[in-house]
């Protein structure tokens, strides 16, 4: 990858909010790994199909769209992860990914700079 231009702004875009998106929708592993002492095996493997199956999909649609050659190598990694492998730096990343997007929104003019020292709101990126 590059250095990137103005020109990969929207598609940067994109793939940030992807990125904040799997990991809002990821369980954190921690809470998987509790949770899933309780489970049997079939259970246990039909969520970790689902999150194959979404992980899979997702990739399916940044390649349809031109964003997969795009995406950073850890991003990709991240993309086809699952709560059962995912490692807990990668998820954190990927929720970082929100503070980045909201500088490119402010950077071609959609948003307000938020205050230095507050959390961006997820919301934004509707």
């Amino acid at each position: 990858m590059g250095r990137p231009s103005s020109k990969d702004v929207p598609s940067r875009l994109l793939i940030l909010k992807y990125q904040v998106v799997l990991a809002l929708a990821m369980p954190p592993q921690e809470l998987i790994s509790n949770a899933s002492t309780e489970w049997k095996d079939t259970e246990r493997q039909h969520l970790a199909k689902a999150f194959t199956d979404q992980a899979a999909q997702f990739t399916s649609s940044m390649k349809a769209h031109g964003l997969w050659s795009q995406m950073t190598k850890e991003e990709k990694e991240f993309a086809v992860s699952t709560p059962f492998n995912v490692k807990p730096q990668q998820h954190l990343n990927a929720m970082w990914s929100m503070e980045s997007a909201v500088v490119l929104m402010w950077a071609i003019g959609m948003v307000e700079l938020p205050r230095f020292d507050a959390q961006t709101d997820t919301e934004m990126l509707k």
